[in-house]
């Protein structure tokens, strides 16, 4: 109702109404009728797939991050297609769908077989020791 009240309270005022300045207010107010009178499951289910997107990046971000410096310098050294616009964009697709592919096999693949790696080395070279009972460490 408060939505409402503004309106009609500006427009009293005013005598008339800023259909510009009140499109992000009307927007975020029906945004929340629709959420109120909307099926829960769906919104759930949506949620949902936002978070499971959200920790997948989360787990090729440092990857994201470690390449995407490497990735855009070879990109920069590149003369083939650039000056315009639509050539920028294609560009900038390429180098996006470059960073996430070797984010992913940095961090989902490479990183596995080097943690594989070293840890089979390191159980090499340390023999196991017996843990000692209980009633040894008593005495």
């Amino acid at each position: 109702m408060f939505p409402l009240f503004s309106l009609y309270s500006t427009y009293h005022r005013t005598h008339k109404i800023d259909v510009l300045a009140m499109a992000w207010p009307l927007t975020c107010y029906a945004a929340s009728l629709l959420l109120l009178f909307t099926n829960f499951n769906i919104i759930e289910r949506i949620a949902t797939k936002i978070i499971n997107f959200l920790v997948w990046m989360g787990g090729v971000s440092y990857g994201m991050y470690i390449i995407h410096g490497p990735i855009l310098a070879l990109f920069n050294r590149i003369n083939f297609m650039s000056g315009t616009n639509t050539t920028f964009l294609i560009r900038m697709l390429g180098y996006f769908v470059l960073t996430f592919i070797c984010a992913y096999l940095l961090e989902k693949k490479f990183h596995q077989w080097v943690t594989a790696y070293f840890n089979k080395a390191k159980k090499q070279q340390q023999p196991e020791q017996p843990v000692p009972a209980a009633s040894d460490l008593l005495v």
